[in-house]
């Protein structure tokens, strides 16, 4: 039930506003109307805030605080500047002297819910309320800021509303202000629906409107801390009287417009929209002339002109503004965009300021003074331990690496005056350090800095990109992300060490010298630890391997660790040049990271990793769904061979190869039978690189992958990975028994006696000419090559000295590592050596000759040498019999494979 008072109130403020919008005071539009409509809100408001008073004492047995003490009513925003139009928001502000103090918050909570009952739902006004601490204020942004530079005080002490401008003042980043609004102003003047010349003005926000007008209010409250902003311009001779005189007559007459467009449209509207400018023209006595000039183009032409007296007094009072001298940080002061030291020896006397004008300059982009300049050189020979230690230079560094798409011009900045070395001397070292690496196209030092910058380009790109979005959002600690890329190569300053370890080390020295805590340095440390984690092991090992994830997983502690991890690994890889990575190298490294998350995310996932049995029922669903597919597909497999087929096929295979690419390799297996080899080629959708799929017997030898490699080295075709699915003891017949009629494998089984079990081989191979798929000229004789080797008889041998390229190549590996905890079903081999022209022929050709059968190549390029890792079984009918039952290579014969293996490499 509403009370008496709320009815009274109610009453109150609907007939003062019928009485204000009847036709007879509508007549008198102006700033007297709006005096008037502002002056029946707040004493709606003052008797609000009594009331509320009362109520709250009664309900709490206080007696009554003298002068409502410790509580204001404020007016902001337009309401605030006394120029609230008939539909406009009433902007109000409740602010306490002091927090949780109960009277107060009841006091509060009965006004609030007395604006709603007689403003809200009473007078179906639009009200924005706002409770606002003083310890709010700093945390306002500009709009919030804004909106108190022309506050009024309704009700309670004055005290209060010097307390809330104070606060404003003391907190607010004036100069930072002045260049958004002045940046803010200028695109307004270059949008043209917001052009001062539009055919349909907007009264408000357009150029040359009243917001240009509250604009020289703001920036001129804000800087000069003045409470008359206007006057304090003219007093310090930036403006002139008539200035202050035309920005009087153009706000009233936008006010006019404005109140106008508001009663007659009977909403809130600030856009003088063609069918109203002759009624409204009209209604301020404009009329049409003989010679043919409409009222309304007589309203506008007096609307154009005051808006170009606005923009020319705004641009005056900003440009002279910006010109300065504006104080900054107390130490320094920027005079026309210029910084200079406020006191001549100030960094002289006082070198722990050395980094305070790089943040000023990062934050506002002044440029420096030379004569600031000279104090910067002089003093980089004062720099102490103690000063790298002091709290200011800690700070100092810190907002230099906030954002990450500045940090790397402040680093450069840094760099370029001597003070990044001076300050962080291990980053010296690097900086002229030239890597032994010839890929590397910068220094160590460059390239860190220039990692940081590739990384601000990819937090730029984030909203383009919901993958890039999704991976920067998990970022929880953004300094540590940019100072573990930029220390990521700091160990290479410490000749004959392991980079990435002595790198920790010096990494966590440096960040507990910057003031990090423990626990964020060590953090640091461990990116740069493991930066080369996700590029070597996308580059050299089986990302279908359940192995190669639980790898990667037992050195990262968490998904947001593993989120840096992967962006600075991204940023890294860049940096080095765009001659030493390809877009696969980046598609690779982004999928191991993909399969990471999930096992770090799910933990279902994670126990498939950990149990083969369990991976194996995942491969059986995958199974499953793969025939559900290929029913959709109107081929020859009947239901029976459908499923002895999928059947076959391996866990790692099913887990990691698309149901559109099973589906088309299972109609390559049904055609094997008419054809003994069956080719086919797609194209990557980027054109990087083109899919070869071959389907066909296997050698009874190993040494069918080395076949295929040295078809590609004859043709000068680089493969870029390498995938190998055998099929065991399928049964079926021989090819070369060549029935006379073809048919397919569902004719197979009432065949069984012809051929018995046969092995079939499943071979997928990533290939590129010059980092780019293959040419549809190129396809085809690798087409014919491959046929000639495969199914008649040619040799590799025969067809390299056709392509004039040696048969035979003695190969001295660096390194020979064979592992077996890497996978649960293969050993993995990798040979570090001379990157020589066909190294991935003449090393599958001696793993071969040892009895090794390949599963899966990774082939990849490091600091101008090959390093390839093999994924291979050993066959128990070779010379060389040391597979386990699975086939992995037994521990105990390691180290026989391993010298075997660089006997048969020395001898081809």
């Amino acid at each position: 039930m509403i009370s008496s008072e709320v009815q009274q109130l109610r009453a109150f403020i609907i007939e003062g506003r019928t009485k204000l919008f009847s036709e007879e005071v509508r007549a008198q539009l102006g700033q007297q109307w709006l005096a008037e409509y502002t002056a029946l809100i707040d004493e709606t408001l003052r008797r609000i805030y009594r009331l509320a008073w009362d109520t709250a004492r009664a309900a709490q047995g206080v007696e009554k605080v003298p002068d409502e003490a410790g509580l204001a009513l404020l007016a902001i925003g337009g309401y605030g500047r006394g120029e609230l139009c008939p539909y406009s928001d009433i902007d109000i502000a409740f602010v306490p002297s002091e927090e949780e103090n109960p009277l107060l918050d009841a006091v509060i909570k009965e006004a609030f819910r007395l604006i709603v009952e007689v403003l809200i739902d009473g007078a179906k006004l639009d009200v924005g309320y706002a409770y606002r601490p003083l310890s709010d204020i700093e945390h306002l942004d500009n709009q919030g800021k804004t909106a108190l530079v022309e506050t009024r005080l309704l009700a309670g002490p004055e005290s209060l509303l010097w307390r809330v401008r104070g606060e404003l003042h003391r907190t607010w980043d004036a100069v930072a202000f002045l260049l958004d609004i002045s940046r803010e102003r200028k695109e307004v003047a270059e949008r043209i629906g917001l052009s001062l010349y539009a055919v349909e003005p907007n009264l408000k926000e357009g150029a040359g409107a009243l917001r240009d007008i509250h604009t020289i209010t703001w920036v001129t409250g804000a800087l000069l801390k003045s409470h008359t902003p206007l006057r304090d311009l003219e007093w310090r001779g930036l403006i002139t009287g008539e200035d202050i005189v035309s920005l009087e007559k153009a706000r009233d007459f936008y006010q006019q417009l404005r109140l106008w467009l508001h009663l007659k449209a009977k909403r809130k509207g600030d856009v003088l929209r063609v069918e109203y400018q002759d009624a409204c023209a009209r209604a301020f006595a404009y009329t049409d002339t003989e010679e043919g000039v409409y009222a309304s183009q007589k309203l506008l032409r007096q609307y154009y002109r005051h808006g170009e007296q606005v923009s020319r007094v705004l641009r005056k009072v900003l440009d002279q503004l910006l010109a300065g001298p504006l104080p900054l940080d107390g130490h320094f002061v920027a005079t026309n965009r210029r910084l200079n030291q406020a006191h001549p020896h100030a960094i002289t006397n006082h070198p722990e300021l050395l980094l305070s004008p790089f943040v000023l300059v990062n934050k506002y982009g002044f440029s420096f003074d030379p004569e600031l300049a000279r104090a910067i050189d002089s003093a980089l020979e004062r720099v102490s331990d103690e000063t790298r230690r002091h709290a200011i230079i800690r700070a100092s560094f810190h907002a230099l690496l906030q954002q990450p798409d500045e940090a790397s011009t402040a680093l450069t900045h840094l760099r370029t005056r001597g003070v990044l070395g001076a300050l962080m001397p291990e980053f010296d070292e690097i900086l002229y350090l030239a890597p032994g690496d010839p890929s590397h196209q910068l220094t160590v030092g460059e390239h860190s800095i220039e990692a940081v910058r590739v990384l601000g380009e990819s937090w730029q790109q984030r909203h383009e990109k919901e993958a890039l979005y999704n991976v920067w959002a998990g970022v929880d600690d953004m300094e540590v992300l940019l100072l573990g890329t930029l220390l990521h190569d700091i160990g290479k300053g410490e000749p004959k060490t392991e980079h990435s370890v002595s790198g920790q080390r010096l990494a966590i020295d440096i960040c507990t010298r910057l003031g990090l805590s423990s626990e964020r340095a060590e953090r640091v440390g461990l990116l740069v630890r493991q930066h080369l984690l996700l590029p070597r092991t996308a580059r050299l090992r089986d990302l279908s391997s359940p192995g190669t994830i639980l790898s990667v997983m037992q050195y990262v502690p968490d998904v947001g660790t593993l989120k840096m991890l992967y962006l600075l690994s991204v940023a890294d890889t860049q940096a080095v040049g765009e001659r030493t990575y390809s877009q696969l190298d980046l598609q690779s490294m982004r999928e191991l990271y993909d399969k990471v998350l999930l096992a770090m995310t799910r933990d279902e996932t994670a126990q498939a990793l950990t149990d083969a049995e369990k991976r194996e029922q995942l491969a059986q669903r995958e199974r499953e769904a793969l025939r559900r597919e290929m029913r959709r597909f109107d081929g020859e497999l009947d239901e029976a061979t459908l499923h002895r087929l999928c059947g076959e096929l391996p866990a790692g295979y099913v887990l990691n190869t698309p149901l559109p690419t099973i589906v088309s390799h299972l109609q390559m297996l049904d055609q094997l039978p008419h054809d003994g080899l069956q080719i086919d080629y797609q194209d990557d959708e980027r054109g990087l690189f083109t899919e070869l799929t071959i389907v066909t017997w296997d050698d009874e030898q190993p040494g069918l992958l080395s076949k295929i490699c040295g078809v590609m080295h004859a043709l000068g075709v680089e493969i870029l990975t390498a995938q190998v699915y055998t099929l065991r003891g399928l049964e079926t017949f021989r090819v070369e028994m060549r029935p006379e009629a073809p048919m397919g494998l569902a004719d197979m089984h009432e065949m069984q006696s012809w051929g018995g079990s046969a092995d079939i081989v499943l071979d997928r191979l990533q290939l590129a000419v010059n980092g780019r798929a293959l040419s549809e000229a190129k396809l085809a004789r690798l087409s014919v090559a491959l046929r000639a080797v495969l199914r008649e008889g040619k040799s590799v041998e025969e067809l390299l000295q056709e392509a004039g390229k040696a048969t035979r190549q003695l190969l001295t590996p660096e390194k020979i590592t064979v592992r077996n905890d890497f996978s649960e079903e293969h050993s993995v081999i990798n040979v570090v050596s001379e990157n020589v022209s066909g190294l991935m022929y003449f090393l599958t050709r001696g793993l071969a000759e040892v009895g090794l059968d390949i599963h899966t190549a990774k082939i990849t390029t490091w600091g101008g040498r090959a390093e390839d890792a093999f994924y291979v079984t050993a066959r128990h009918d070779s010379d060389l019999n040391h597979a386990h039952e699975n086939q992995k290579i037994k521990d105990e014969a390691i180290g026989e494979v391993r010298e075997a293996l660089t006997q048969a490499l020395q001898q081809l």
